[in-house]
């Protein structure tokens, strides 16, 4: 599996046409407590990319459930 950062313009080109899927992780930037970094769900969300096809099931949805209090933006 290709990680688009790693690879130089070439190497992004050649891949066209070729890749029928992408994983684009999305993770926010929020503070979760004076013990974690504010990119926690960032990393939770590029580290589940980097393993997908590994283990995921053919057909799967990564949910999210709010915590109470949360709100959430339409």
């Amino acid at each position: 599996m290709a990680m688009w950062e790693e690879l130089n313009m070439a190497e992004f080109e050649g891949l066209q046409g070729r890749i029928k899927t992408v994983i684009l992780p999305v993770g926010s930037l929020e503070e979760h407590g004076p013990h974690l970094p504010l990119g926690t769900d960032l990393f939770h969300a590029l580290e589940l990319a980097r393993r997908g096809p590994c283990w995921w099931p053919r057909r799967c949805f990564m949910g999210y459930a709010a915590p109470p209090g949360s709100i959430r933006a339409r």
